[in-house]
């Protein structure tokens, strides 16, 4: 159980009662009544993980990693950081990406294309850096200047993959968090360049084609529905 009261003076602090049956005071300094509440609530999943000998959820482990080193010393002190690892270095957001596509045997080449490019915007727009530095407003102006200067369905593309890139850090330990757990992009389909291809124009079209490959693949997209070109590659 925890607690929070306000100091004589100024300031609040943090009352836990620990497992054991000892309570200690934890000084958090001059903070607002509701910071100090957000710090008891942690403070209880932390002896929550403790309780059952369970490593703290990835949330809590990035609390912890950004508390001031001071606050943080208090808390080992009490015994509560028995279950928390400090992070080590995160890699680089090329090494991540790499060893993430590397290890997706199942991606088709139009996937594995799309990874090259995304990667291209990626590192172009966040920058070669620890995956770590990344934060939530890098991820949220990546979506904004994707959004900005590429087709509303290319942009999604793009910021999905990164966040799919991330999030496969965060399952393999090497992220606390994904900085773009929150952030979504609509596609918007852009109806201007839509036209329909009469069957008059479709047989003009079929008859100024050379090979008979081309003709198949035309015929397939016009007459079939396929979509061009990862529905017609895997075709023998």
């Amino acid at each position: 159980m925890s607690s929070i009261y306000k100091h004589k003076h100024r300031g609040w602090y943090c009352c836990v009662t620990l497992p054991s049956g000892r309570r200690c005071q934890i000084y958090l300094g001059k903070v607002t009544k509701a910071g100090a509440e957000t710090v008891r609530r942690n403070v209880e999943r932390l002896m929550a993980s403790n309780t059952v000998g369970i490593e703290p959820d990835p949330q809590i482990q990035a609390w912890i990693a950004l508390c001031d080193a001071r606050f943080r010393a208090k808390l080992q002190a009490a015994g509560l950081l028995a279950k928390w690892k400090a992070p080590t270095a995160s890699p680089l957001l090329s090494i991540v990406w790499d060893a993430y596509v590397e290890k997706r045997a199942d991606f088709a080449v139009s996937s594995l294309k799309g990874f090259k490019t995304a990667r291209k915007h990626a590192l172009d727009n966040l920058g070669d850096r620890l995956i770590s530095e990344i934060t939530v407003a890098d991820a949220k102006h990546f979506a904004l200047r994707m959004e900005s200067k590429h087709a509303a369905a290319h942009a999604k593309k793009l910021v999905e993959r990164t966040k799919q890139v991330l999030q496969d850090a965060v399952d393999s330990r090497l992220l606390a968090t994904n900085p773009f757990a929150g952030v979504n992009l609509r596609a918007k389909i852009d109806r201007t360049k839509d036209h329909h291809l009469t069957e008059a124009d479709a047989m003009k079209v079929l008859d100024k084609l050379g090979s008979l490959q081309a003709k198949v693949a035309f015929v397939l997209a016009r007459f079939a529905g396929l979509r061009i070109p990862h529905e017609l590659m895997p075709l023998t």
